[in-house]
């Protein structure tokens, strides 16, 4: 028979050579036996790879067949008993390789769902993330799911709790894209989890959100009020801040807090708002005047969040470049630099900021003309009006510092090139 020919050239043992080895000592070779013959040869070697992994076998060639078996993908479904059994074993080698098997996205495997949940809880973290991406590529046949995930989160055991968030977050990540229903559904338990008395469930539910993205959506709520809470652990606030940054337009809600949180004592907290809102720019851009406002705090912080986020923003804050210009004169370097790479990302400047920009070059502080020559070559091509007045400089400047940056100006404003592109 050809097929048989066929096998017997991949495997010179013959077919009873072949159970022997049980696909396992050399994957290669599996790899090349089943592209020849793969409708004759997969499910005969899924069955007996399926013989070979049940219990009473050796660690070794359990271990195996179950590695054989991620390797035949879908047609592991005629081992979905075994594989499932696997998940439930001391053998943390064994439990990985049987949870990658049941990964292969068949629904035939929709009978593993329970088991996989329950592996979502697993003490070994590879065991966690091969069981979620096998969740999620089982699309509404993983909705059940979230029922054994609550019965997960009901138990006392912390560990459990945390490392089943964690997973949650995982899986509703991978979900996302393919199984939204199923992405949102696993939402509501997070949510459940930020009331929790224990700070570090807080913290892994907050953090689990924040990798979700737009399906975390519904929790934007839920998540604003713990920003606002000064009471709250700081890296739970934290975490929210960077979990409505990934909410999407729905993040819309919770722009006051996010403001808030801009002015906040917490320079860490006050930090992850200001990245929020830079990557909520596209949607938040009306909020853009009071991030202006902020420009002229107290608060040295306040000021560098302030000027960063309006660069986010790009033409659309153009009103605000006057008074970025006028940052430039800071007595915070960093201020003076984010507002600087700010100025760089608002297309082309009007004249008067230009020229409020160049007069800072004239500045009796050596700082604050190192911090002009640095806008300028930011701006690159669109401020070569400065070339001449940036060529002095580059050589008579009585700082050594502000020589150098603006002969680096110079090669950015000469070279056609705009920085921030």
């Amino acid at each position: 028979m050809r097929q048989l020919e066929s096998v017997s050239a991949v495997f010179p043992e013959g077919l009873h050579g072949c159970w022997a080895l049980c696909g396992v000592q050399d994957i290669a070779r599996l790899h090349a036996a089943c592209a020849g013959d793969a409708e004759f040869f997969r499910p005969l070697l899924a069955r007996g790879l399926a013989r070979r992994l049940g219990r009473g076998k050796q660690r070794q060639v359990r271990r195996k067949a179950a590695a054989a078996l991620a390797v035949l993908g879908k047609t592991a479904a005629l081992a979905v008993n075994e594989l499932t059994s696997a998940l439930a074993e001391d053998d943390t080698i064994l439990r990985q390789a049987a949870a990658r098997a049941l990964g292969a996205g068949s629904a035939r495997f929709a009978v593993a769902v329970p088991a996989l949940s329950s592996a979502l809880a697993d003490t070994d973290a590879q065991v966690r993330i091969a069981a979620a991406e096998a969740l999620s590529k089982l699309g509404s046949a993983a909705l059940p799911a979230t029922n054994h995930i609550f019965e997960l989160l009901d138990q006392g055991n912390i560990c459990v709790r945390r490392r089943t968030l964690e997973s949650i977050g995982m899986l509703a990540r991978l979900a996302s894209p393919t199984v939204p229903k199923l992405a949102k559904a696993l939402v509501a338990p997070l949510v459940q989890s930020l009331s929790d008395e224990d700070a570090t469930i807080r913290l892994v539910a907050m953090g689990a959100l924040a990798s979700v993205g737009e399906s975390a959506a519904p929790a934007v709520p839920h998540i604003a009020t713990m920003l606002k809470d000064e009471a709250e652990d700081q890296d739970v606030r934290i975490a929210a801040a960077r979990a409505l940054g990934g909410c999407g337009s729905a993040a819309v809600a919770a722009c006051t807090e996010l403001l808030d949180a801009l002015q906040d004592l917490d320079w860490e907290v006050g930090a992850a708002a200001a990245h929020a809102i830079g990557r909520l720019a596209g949607t938040l851009t009306h909020v853009a005047p009071t991030i202006r406002n902020l420009l002229a705090s107290s608060q040295v912080g306040v000021r560098e969040k302030a000027a960063e986020i309006l660069g986010c923003f790009g033409s659309s804050a153009k009103f605000a470049a006057l008074e970025l210009a006028a940052l430039l004169e800071d007595s915070s370097w960093s201020v003076r630099s984010a507002a600087a790479l700010s100025l760089s990302k608002m297309g082309i400047p009007s004249t008067s900021t230009l020229n409020a920009i160049q007069a800072f070059l004239k500045h009796n502080d050596p700082g604050v003309r190192y911090g002009a020559a640095d806008a300028l070559g930011k701006l690159g091509y669109l401020a070569a009006t400065a070339v001449p007045q940036l060529e002095v400089i580059s050589v008579a400047d009585e700082d050594w510092g502000v020589r150098e940056m603006a002969a680096e100006a110079l090669k950015h404003c000469s070279s056609g090139i705009n920085f921030a592109s």
